[in-house]
């Protein structure tokens, strides 16, 4: 920890000239004699110099020429990077070190003694360099004629830098090795997202799907699906009873089991769909479709999610059909959901909010409890007609964001659950038994389980960048 000398620079700086009998508020100039004799003259306030190298190089000649060792520390440097100022101490200067049994390498520099001795530099420009505050006086017995070593402590603000430049060119690497483009640079400079933020802060708050920046490519969103339908048909069997979510992921997966069926290929396969778009879809491409009440059991379920966190959470709710997947999920034996890599978040509630269906009669009174909740709530309203978005089941919804996300995905599922007039909400915890994962992989598209995806792909590939 600095002194309070060292915070306190400009009035030091007055004060001392007023000693040394200078008129003006400038610090006098005086020439550097010594740097090249045997004698050297000891520091003083208002030596200047043309180089930090040429005062180092004059303060550690003189250390040697006393017997005492230099330690630099305690820089400091302004809104542009450059150095301001700093601290040529001496080596013993710090709180004694005493010894611990457990250090597996003992100290090998000299033991502190909390010496005083130091010289304050500030650098006005490339040019000029002064001495701005002088402490002679050593605690410790100085041994003129031997050599001392010198130690640099390195400014914090240019390891902060130096550290987050280096974050920055991996983070190029990784992504030139994911993405080959020729003629094109990658860098995270083109990475930023519509809030700003360097690919850095971006992954240490979750955000791993930037390493796949064209995934809103139209061609490359196919791609995914289609590895995912094909991923998903392969664990179908003839005589399945199959619940499906709504969306343009479950749609061709209908699309290809109505062409597995017409092939023969598969047999006695029956729908349940959890709203009018994937029943329509399902007789469609001639797949037979039942009700809810018509099963006693479903064999396997698949839905896609909004987002869905490394603990198999997940949110739904932007079709507004959650309610009635949430009573598909309680049916299944296995629940298989289905999603694109920029899905997987570090944390619920992050880009989505929360959807909770409301009977129409008791908004007014869920509204406050929500807001008891921490959330934000905001009653959806319609694209392409006047008023609120109105459920298969008659119902209202309320999308409830929370500015810092979701912390117990569980507890918040129950909490909303229990208020009066709500029917259900878009937070799922405990019912996936897999997540498929789908993530371009160079040229090749690539699906995992969720938990070999965060392992290898987000944990191995952006281990570089967590702060």
């Amino acid at each position: 920890m600095e002194d309070d000398s060292d915070m306190n620079i400009k009035k030091e700086v007055e004060v001392s000239t007023r000693n040394e009998g200078v008129d003006d508020d400038r610090v006098g100039e005086r020439s550097v004699p010594g740097l090249g004799d045997e004698e050297v003259e000891p520091p003083a306030v208002g030596m200047v110099f043309s180089s930090e190298d040429e005062v180092r190089n004059y303060y550690s000649k003189y250390a040697q020429h006393e017997g005492f060792g230099v330690y630099r520390r305690s820089s400091r440097c302004g809104d542009d990077g450059k150095v301001k100022y700093f601290t040529l101490a001496c080596a013993k200067a710090g709180k004694v070190r005493g010894s611990n049994g457990n250090n597996r390498f003992p100290w090998r520099q000299s033991p502190k003694t909390n010496c005083k001795a130091k010289i304050n530099v500030a650098v006005e420009s490339h040019t000029r360099v002064y001495v701005c505050h002088v402490v002679l006086e050593h605690n410790h017995e100085l041994s003129p004629g031997k050599v001392h070593r010198n130690i640099c402590k390195k400014s914090g603000i240019r390891r902060v830098h130096k550290r987050r430049e280096g974050k920055e060119q991996v983070g190029s690497t990784i992504l030139e090795l994911l993405h080959p483009t020729a003629g094109k640079k990658l860098g995270c400079e083109n990475l930023m997202s519509g809030e700003g933020g360097s690919c850095s802060d971006q992954l240490s708050n979750g955000d791993c799907h930037i390493l796949f920046h064209d995934v809103g490519h139209s061609s490359v969103q196919e791609a995914l699906k289609s590895a995912l339908v094909k991923r998903a048909v392969g664990l179908v069997k003839s005589g399945m009873v199959i619940g499906l979510g709504a969306g343009r992921t479950l749609s061709l997966i209908v699309e290809e089991l109505g062409t597995l069926i017409r092939e023969g290929k598969l047999k006695g396969i029956v729908v349940v769909g959890t709203n009018y778009q994937s029943r329509s879809v399902a007789r469609q491409f001639g797949v037979t479709t039942v009700d809810l009440n018509d099963v006693h059991n479903i064999d396997i379920a698949f839905d896609v999610v909004d987002e869905v966190d490394f603990n198999k959470n997940m949110l739904k709710g932007s079709g507004a059909t959650h309610t009635v997947q949430k009573v598909v999920y309680s049916m299944a034996d296995m629940c298989v959901i289905l999603a694109e890599h920029a899905k997987v978040v570090h944390r619920l509630g992050s880009k989505n909010p929360v959807a909770v269906e409301v009977l129409p009669i008791a908004v007014t009174p869920v509204l406050r409890r929500l807001v008891a909740l921490g959330g934000v709530p905001e009653i959806r309203s319609a694209l392409r007609k006047d008023g609120p978005v109105i459920t298969d089941l008659g119902n209202m919804i309320v999308d409830v964001g929370f500015p810092n996300g979701i912390q117990n995905p569980a507890e918040l599922e129950k909490n909303i659950n229990v208020i009066p007039g709500v029917v259900d909400n878009g937070v799922v915890t405990g019912v996936a038994t897999a997540v498929l994962v789908a993530f371009r992989n160079g040229g090749d598209v690539s699906v995992m389980n969720l938990e070999k995806f965060v392992e290898v792909v987000l944990g191995h590939r952006c281990s570089s960048f967590v702060l």
